[in-house]
């Protein structure tokens, strides 16, 4: 992988009783990989478009070998970030049912995050907002215009701050999804 590349990562459980098949299948799909045991799981870095490719190899995979997969696929990442997010990952894969999930289902589907502040500071990093503007934008029921005012924030600043936010993370705070989850990790922190 090329430095400053966006990569993606695929944590899969190490339940194997061979965990070099697991390695073996990712290398026939991925020509430039990287791949590190954590706690149990096995992170692969690689770039790759498709989601669902790697989806249906998991599913082929969890045929073949007649278990369960306990999985995560990151969005496109620059690797530093990806380096904070793999840990964060495991903590919320540790809290689910097996299954294969992306880091916005992760955070949906687990009850009780424990580490609410350090995930929410993961996700905001380098994006100018803060919890206080996470507040407001959802007083205001998600809209720019109505949330400029109310901020005294010039609309093209907040929308400025918005896209870095979502080129970061992959987070649209206009998106209610992602303002849901942006919002209860504020949530009794």
């Amino acid at each position: 992988m090329k430095s400053g590349e966006n990569v993606k990562v695929l944590l899969v459980k190490n339940d194997f009783d061979d965990p070099e098949i697991l390695l073996e299948m990712f290398k026939s799909l991925f020509k430039n990989m990287k791949s590190k045991e954590e706690n149990g799981y096995i992170a692969i870095c690689f770039t790759y478009d498709n989601n669902l490719d790697i989806i249906h190899v998991l599913n082929a995979l969890e045929t073949e070998l007649v278990g369960s997969i306990h999985a995560y696929i990151s969005e496109d990442r620059s690797e530093d970030r990806l380096d904070k997010e793999i840990p964060i990952a495991i903590k919320l894969l540790n809290e689910l049912p097996l299954g294969v999930y992306s880091f916005k289902e992760a955070l949906l589907r687990v009850k009780n995050i424990e580490n609410k502040k350090e995930i929410l500071n993961y996700i905001l990093a380098g994006s100018g907002i803060n919890e206080t503007f996470i507040l407001e934008f959802a007083k205001n029921n998600l809209n720019v215009s109505q949330a400029s005012k109310a901020m005294f924030i010039h609309r093209n600043t907040m929308i400025y701050k918005l896209n870095k936010l979502k080129a970061n993370s992959q987070f649209d705070l206009t998106n209610f999804n992602d303002a849901y989850i942006l919002y209860s990790l504020l949530e009794n922190k």
